[in-house]
């Protein structure tokens, strides 16, 4: 009798420091751990309930919450002030359930975070670390109301992409315009949407969007459109393969119903020190004969910040078609050029050049010199000034090919632009997404 005292004498301490210290390991050893304020425990039904901040842990896995109902088959039942995350996934919610074993749960009114991505829903389904949303939007700009964000009916997280159904655009939470179904990646902010309005010469008002969608593994199409007031179209299409990581085929063909049609096709290799570029660009301006342009470039190191350039350039009268139509060149230029980054928007550049015919205006005959620099300076918080100027050093007199001012403003998640070009004596407004 004295040593069944002293036994219920124990469990009762053992459950009263539970109570006090609100620390109850529950199920297998090392399964899951949970904190609480307030915690009651049922021998019986093996059900543990927690109030006051509860907290339970689970490998990576970390949910936060007011209240907390754990049953005997895993289910977790957690509501107030939700947080469920592991690794770089966070997400905010009022209720969720979610089971421990299968990794597997339901979240419901929530917003979330992966990586540098924001995103939320009315209903979430949780399968280890994928994610389904309902009625979901996304974007990478983290204020309370997003400059810009995609909506969709339907959102897929899976690993480190993003695939949705059809949407739409939203700017400031207006909706503006129809998307079909998007596939961007968590980690390459280049393969996301792109987005610009603007105002210039040619365009008069205007609006520009790319997208990015991947078809299989290595193979993904590109898309694009252009409308501006002047009554200019221009809508473009790529399709890009990478037979491995550091090769890269491209085929695209851009339309514009003022300047004509043109192809290009082009192969890079991107290696841990030296790019190559090799393209074929025919074009057929409106009530001309088709004409095509070659470009072969390698870049390649010489020292801490700077940067040798091989290159050539060809323009041939008539389109390429083969290997044969690249024999006679109507004019070409090619040369080396040595680059170097001085500091974080500072650039400077020389290169020796020959150049044979007539290269649209932007080469001299024969051998000349070229100086490049590009620089930016800021003048207020926000506030930067950058130019851009290119020289050619003929032997009898030079040319300018390049110069142009511009003002630049950043407004969180876009970056607008007032830029004037000399040569062609040209203003420019322009609104950039930011990601």
């Amino acid at each position: 009798m004295t040593r069944l005292r002293i036994t219920c004498l124990l469990v009762f301490l053992v459950l009263l420091l539970c109570s006090v210290t609100g620390i109850v390991k529950a199920y297998s050893p090392g399964e899951m751990d949970i904190t609480a304020g307030r915690a009651e425990f049922d021998p019986e039904t093996q059900v543990f309930t927690g109030s006051g901040g509860v907290v339970i842990k689970s490998g990576d896995m970390v949910i936060k919450a007011g209240e907390v109902v754990v049953d005997r088959e895993g289910w977790i039942e957690a509501t107030g002030g939700v947080e469920f995350g592991f690794a770089s996934l966070l997400i905010r919610g009022e209720n969720l359930r979610y089971n421990i074993h299968s990794e597997t749960g339901e979240i419901a009114e929530f917003q979330g975070r992966k990586e540098e991505t924001y995103f939320c829903g009315s209903q979430g389904e949780i399968t280890g670390a994928n994610l389904y949303i309902k009625d979901a939007a996304f974007t990478r700009c983290c204020l309370p109301v997003p400059d810009l964000e995609f909506a969709a009916g339907e959102l897929r997280m899976e690993e480190e992409m993003i695939r949705t159904g059809w949407g739409r655009l939203r700017v400031k939470g207006i909706n503006l315009l129809p998307l079909p179904p998007l596939s961007v990646s968590l980690d390459k902010i280049e393969q996301w949407p792109s987005v610009e309005a603007g105002i210039n010469q040619e365009w008069g008002l205007y609006f520009s969007g790319d997208i990015y969608h991947p078809l299989l593994e290595r193979l993904a199409l590109t898309a694009g459109a252009t409308m501006g007031t002047s009554g200019r179209v221009g809508l473009a299409a790529g399709l890009h393969w990478r037979p491995t990581e550091r090769w890269q085929l491209g085929a695209g063909y851009d339309w514009d119903n003022k300047s004509g049609e043109k192809t290009v096709y082009s192969l890079r290799y991107t290696g841990a020190r030296a790019q190559l570029y090799a393209g074929i660009i025919n074009s057929r301006e409106k009530g001309e004969a088709p004409d095509g342009r070659s470009n072969f470039r390698v870049t390649f190191p010489l020292a801490p910040q700077v940067k040798g350039e091989v290159f050539q350039n060809r323009d041939y009268p008539h389109e390429i078609t083969g290997l044969s139509s690249l024999a006679e060149a109507g004019a070409e230029s090619y040369g080396v050029k040595i680059s170097k980054d001085w500091s974080p928007g500072f650039f400077t550049g020389m290169g020796i050049i020959h150049s044979r015919g007539d290269l649209k205006g932007n080469s001299l005959p024969g051998w000349s010199l070229e100086t490049t620099v590009k620089g930016k300076i800021s003048l207020t918080e926000g506030w930067d000034l950058a130019g851009a100027g290119s020289y050619l050093w003929g032997k009898e007199e030079g040319l300018w090919t390049t110069q142009r001012v511009e003002i630049l403003k950043d407004l969180h998640c876009f970056a607008a632009s007032i830029g004037y070009d000399l040569l062609g004596k040209e203003w420019s407004l322009g609104l950039n997404l930011t990601w």
